[in-house]
């Protein structure tokens, strides 16, 4: 190949590198953060307003982490359904499960402590497991209850994930 052929090509390989664009960068942000919510949490419908999420993590998993995918997840779903609110009002830790009202991340907090999860970490591989059974609320529903606001949750939660990832957009070759 020739020194001209060589410039050629460099000078169209920058060219093209700097026609890369991102439509929404903030859009396409949020979309990966989502799609990293949703691949490392399992969701089964259990009744018309109710869901059932899972969140599987090795045995070095944060439990904090885990929850906060939950509680992301749950916030989608909630949205995506017209539901302003929810409470968790299950929660299960491997094999221990506490069921009674959560509607605040203290509460949640709480159930964790109540499940004594230190000693029952262990699963056969090294995996453990957090699941939640969500019920989505309406503004009036049990409104004396405390529950999660799901805009101000999912909210909270992706921007706290894309910060904690690290997560950009990613760019795509646009050549016009």
């Amino acid at each position: 190949m020739t020194i001209r052929k060589i410039i050629t090509v460099i000078f169209v390989s920058l060219a093209l590198a700097g026609c890369a664009t991102v439509d929404n960068p903030d859009e396409n942000v949020r979309a990966k953060a989502w799609s990293q919510v949703s691949k490392k949490t399992d969701l089964v419908v259990v009744g018309k307003n109710r869901v059932r999420i899972t969140a599987n993590g090795a045995f070095s998993s944060d439990m904090a982490s885990m929850e906060s995918l939950l509680l992301a997840r749950a916030a989608g779903v909630a949205l995506e359904r017209g539901a302003p609110r929810f409470a968790v009002v299950h929660t299960q830790y491997n094999h221990e499960g506490v069921t009674r009202w959560i509607g605040s991340y203290e509460a949640l907090m709480r159930a964790r402590s109540d499940a004594d999860i230190s000693g029952n970490l262990n699963k056969p591989l090294g995996f453990k497991s957090a699941t939640i059974v969500v019920r989505m609320l309406g503004d009036e529903e049990e409104a004396d209850r405390q529950a999660f606001a799901s805009e101000a949750t999912y909210e909270a939660l992706l921007n706290d994930r894309i910060e904690q990832k690290g997560i950009k957009p990613s760019r795509r070759l646009s050549i016009f």
